[in-house]
């Protein structure tokens, strides 16, 4: 069964290739439902096309949408939210599911996407003051390639290179709320394996399709090489086989997760991959993995290319623009060493694994 966002929308979705399928969307938002009356009452227009989309932009920030986000609390339960209603599909499946066969289940969640909407219960469990502080240097983009940041801030309401301290921890707050709404509604369906005795008996992957930017390096959002964008969470479960508790630093990348699928469930692959099955790495958590991690984004008709070794970052922005990063001593990738004399060598054979990756890309 495929519940929700894992192709995109539901007009991507090859349904056909599922025994099971389903899309929800959240119930109207308290605040929406008062929009919508006050609208109407208002204009004596109905509430719908361009001037209501722009009526929702400034009645509250919760009724914003994904182009200038909106956040805050949603005035719902969790069992109201699309990603509630995800996790009740779930577990009515793991509750159905044929005694005599396998099962495979692939849940998209949909927070922490913008809007940053979640029950107001998660809100209260992080105090404004409590956040973290903004790490970012004054002079962070002296030595950045333009090219490599992306503009998304402008539409949070922030301007690059000043920091507005107020605005960025109500975002933090939102955005923290919404991955710990996540994270009872996943709760929710591990609870579930465990009660119908599945436990030990189900792989468990848990992964994101990229990271995202609060305020670091002054970017919001995705779309950047840097690590807060390009590295993603994963972790597994794999009875009998993953060391409870353990860790990696081990690096795999997204194209292996079908291969590692396979090898760990004994099924012959159906041909060749990008990637390979890093099963080892469940099994020995103390391997090296891949040499390097690679990232691609775009900035119009350029591409932005980075490998991320165990120590090193280095990004190739075409036309000469190149970053270097020692993520040993720098892991907020504040110091651009592309250009130190220094490090000529780690610059010349992080070329070498780029050009090499390319190859293979292509």
């Amino acid at each position: 069964g495929v519940a929700n966002k894992i192709y995109h929308n539901p007009g991507m979705t090859p349904k056909e290739s599922f025994d099971a399928y389903a899309f929800f969307s959240n119930d109207p938002l308290p605040l929406l439902v008062e929009a919508e009356k006050r609208y109407v009452k208002d204009t004596g227009k109905p509430a719908k096309g361009s001037e209501w989309k722009a009526y929702l932009e400034t009645f509250s920030k919760q009724t914003r949408g994904q182009m200038r986000p909106g956040y805050g609390p949603s005035g719902l339960e969790d069992a109201q939210h699309k990603d509630g209603k995800g996790a009740a599909q779930v577990i009515n499946w793991i509750q159905e599911r044929p005694e005599d066969k396998p099962f495979f289940i692939a849940w998209g969640v949909m927070k922490p996407h913008v809007p940053f909407l979640a029950p107001d219960k998660y809100f209260a469990q992080y105090p404004l003051g409590g956040l973290p502080e903004d790490a970012t240097p004054e002079d962070d983009f002296e030595d950045i390639p333009a090219v490599a940041l992306n503009h998304r801030y402008k539409n949070f309401g922030f301007e690059l290179g000043k920091k507005n301290d107020a605005l960025r921890r109500e975002y933090m707050q939102a955005y923290h709320a919404c991955i710990t709404f996540i994270d009872a509604q996943i709760g929710a369906v591990l609870g579930e394996l465990k009660r119908q005795g599945l436990w030990d008996n189900t792989v468990v992957l848990f992964f994101s399709d990229h990271g995202y930017h609060l305020g670091e390096h002054g970017m919001w959002g995705k779309v950047t090489l840097f690590e807060e964008c390009a590295r993603v969470p994963l972790m597994a479960r794999v009875p009998g086989v993953t060391p409870a508790g353990e860790t990696t630093n081990g690096l795999v990348e997204l194209v292996d997760l079908f291969p590692t699928l396979l090898d760990i469930c004994e099924v012959p692959a159906p041909g060749t991959f990008q990637g390979q099955s890093f099963a080892n790495l469940l099994r020995d958590p103390s391997g090296t993995g891949k040499r390097a991690a690679y990232t691609v984004v775009t900035r119009g008709e350029r591409l932005g290319r980075s490998l991320r070794t165990a120590r090193w970052r280095y990004a190739d922005w075409e036309q000469g623009d190149e970053e270097l990063y020692d993520l040993e001593s720098d892991a907020g990738e504040y110091v651009n060493l592309a250009l130190n004399p220094e490090h000529a060598r780690t610059l010349r054979e992080m070329r070498g694994l780029m050009a090499e990756r390319k190859r293979v890309a292509q």
